[in-house]
């Protein structure tokens, strides 16, 4: 290489390799130089990065999971890729769908040629299941309002009445019976026996009580529905005591 002529500390004349001049240059026109231990394990995986991707022109795995480089992997991908476009326009049935079954005819898909389960809603529309329901809220005539029926084990549900007293009447007897007609149209009817026990009727009609009739003991006080008799009417006559008996009989609407 071309030299130089420098001084040194001690005024003695030195010959030195001329510098390389500025830029790239050949390998024969340069000066060996070496990597650190950090640089050079970063070349490493650069190079083994580089081997992993694999030549321009590497041959293709023979499978799909056989070891290759990225562009080996790339092109088995491809040809799988071109292979499925080969076989797929054969795969179509008339219709356009794809055939799901080693017979090589299409299946049907439509779900109006689906068999329903059994219990399945007959309803070909969910208009036409809407169309059962009310169209808004709130009470309705029973024709235009859903069928419901009580659980079988509902208990008792209370329910208070309150109605207005009517005429006033008063049945008293000894051995034979009584019979007095009640208001037509009234709601019901409440009884106090006053002075004893005594056997009732109630209908539609004059009633006739004797001793199998209904009871009603002494201070006890019972009400009734009568909105069911077309001409309500009440007899009492004495009962086991034999003691004359007064029936105390409030009208109710």
């Amino acid at each position: 290489m071309p030299t130089i002529d420098v001084k040194d500390a001690a005024n003695i004349t030195q010959t030195i390799e001329q510098p390389n001049a500025n830029g790239r240059a050949a390998a024969t026109a340069s000066r060996p130089v070496t990597l650190s231990n950090e640089d050079k394990t970063a070349l490493d995986l650069v190079a083994t990065t580089v081997s992993l991707q694999g030549a321009l022109t590497e041959t293709a795995p023979v499978s799909d999971t056989a070891s290759s480089g990225l562009n080996g992997r790339l092109q088995r991908i491809a040809q799988r890729i071109t292979s499925l476009l080969a076989i797929l326009p054969t795969a179509l049935g008339a219709g356009g769908g794809i055939k799901v079954d080693g017979s090589g005819s299409p299946l049907p898909v439509s779900n109006t040629t689906l068999p329903l389960p059994t219990g399945a809603s007959t309803e070909a529309t969910l208009a036409a299941a809407s169309g059962k329901l009310p169209a808004t809220l709130g009470q309705k005539a029973s024709a235009a309002s859903l069928a419901v029926v009580v659980a079988s084990d509902q208990s008792n549900v209370p329910v208070k009445s309150l109605l207005s007293p009517g005429v006033a009447r008063q049945l008293t007897t000894v051995v034979t019976t009584v019979n007095t007609t009640l208001t037509v149209g009234i709601k019901g009817v409440s009884i106090y026996a006053r002075t004893s026990d005594a056997r009732f009727r109630i209908g539609t009609g004059s009633q006739t009580a004797n001793s199998t009739s209904h009871y009603i003991a002494p201070g006890e006080r019972l009400d009734f529905d009568t909105s069911g008799y077309a001409a309500p009417a009440i007899a009492i006559i004495f009962g086991p005591a034999a003691i004359a008996a007064v029936l105390e009989i409030s009208e109710l609407n």
